[in-house]
């Protein structure tokens, strides 16, 4: 005889065969194994396409391994004028190249396709400036202007003159890398149809520094080291910058009088040491004072009957 086993949960289990009789038995050890379900990667069913203007297709994306617990995905297009994606759904928009990437939500593992939308033969291509300007360690798209209008480059080859200055990829995205300047240029295959940029990279604009002061207009201005503010009771204010706290010391912001004065002193790389002064004004608390003038009057009061009553006596 024989006898049909199912595993029901990973664990060890030993199974037992009498005969009819009872005379002989014989013992099986089974191990069922854990199935690891952890997601280990990803890919698209297709690594290249072409379409025309207008045209969808739609991409799916096999597990490894197949039984994964998690198989949400996030699509993205490297260039949603040229191509979108909902979905895995794509659609094609106008003549260019755009890279369709499906990233999956555990693990953040990665795949991508190529798109190519077809376009009609290129007569020309330029560049709308002549100088472009990226900041360091930022990044550009680049999009050359092809005629006729409705055209574009396929499969371009991208350049940089010198990629220490600046680099680009298959897509046109320029990132700064060291200051100077460099020039980017794309073509087709065959060289026919070339155009180039002048690109310059140059240092970030500083963010203008910022205090800010909760439930308070401070009207701050970074020219302006010095402020006047009316406050209610508070002992502290809850003041903020937008610099780093290693950049930003703030003094005197403990238990607040009409008369103290707050100061916020910065060294930034990018400025020079400044200290800003804020003077504080609080209202006078009359009712104190008016409670002492009463009692005042009400003791004289007394005291002039106290003394009349005595003269009448």
């Amino acid at each position: 005889n024989s006898g049909n086993m199912k595993a029901i949960a990973p664990g060890t289990a030993t199974i037992t065969v009498k005969s009819n009789d009872g005379a002989h038995v014989a013992t099986s050890k089974i191990t069922v194994n854990a199935v690891d379900k952890t997601l280990k990667g990803i890919s698209l069913n297709k690594k290249e396409i072409t379409l025309d203007p207008g045209a969808s297709e739609t991409l799916t994306v096999s597990f490894n391994p197949n039984n994964a617990e998690n198989k949400k995905v996030t699509w993205r297009s490297s260039n949603s004028k040229i191509v979108t994606v909902e979905d895995g759904k794509i659609t094609a928009k106008k003549p260019g190249t755009a890279e369709i990437k499906a990233i999956s939500d555990a693990g953040s593992f990665e795949a991508s396709c190529k798109v190519t939308v077809t376009s009609p033969p290129v007569e020309s291509a330029k560049f709308k400036n002549e100088i472009e300007m990226v900041t360091l360690g930022g990044t550009i798209t680049l999009e050359p202007i092809t005629t006729p209008v409705d055209s574009a480059i396929l499969n371009p080859i991208w350049k940089s003159t010198d990629e220490t200055i600046a680099t680009v990829s298959e897509y046109g995205e320029v990132t700064g890398i060291a200051l100077g300047e460099t020039t980017i240029s794309v073509s087709d295959k065959e060289g026919k149809i070339t155009a180039e940029v002048t690109v310059k990279v140059v240092e970030p604009i500083p963010e203008k520094f910022m205090i800010t002061i909760d439930g308070y207009d401070l009207n701050f201005d970074e020219s302006v080291l010095s402020y006047d503010l009316k406050i209610k009771d508070e002992e502290t204010l809850n003041i903020k910058t937008n610099l780093p706290t290693s950049k930003v010391v703030i003094a005197g912001n403990r238990a607040l009088q009409n008369g103290s004065i707050i100061t916020v002193t910065i060294n930034n790389n990018t400025q020079n040491k400044k200290v800003y002064v804020i003077n504080i004004h609080k209202k006078v608390d009359y009712s104190l004072y008016f409670i002492a003038i009463i009692s005042v009057i009400l003791i004289i009061n007394i005291a002039r009957i106290l003394i009349k009553n005595k003269k009448n006596k």
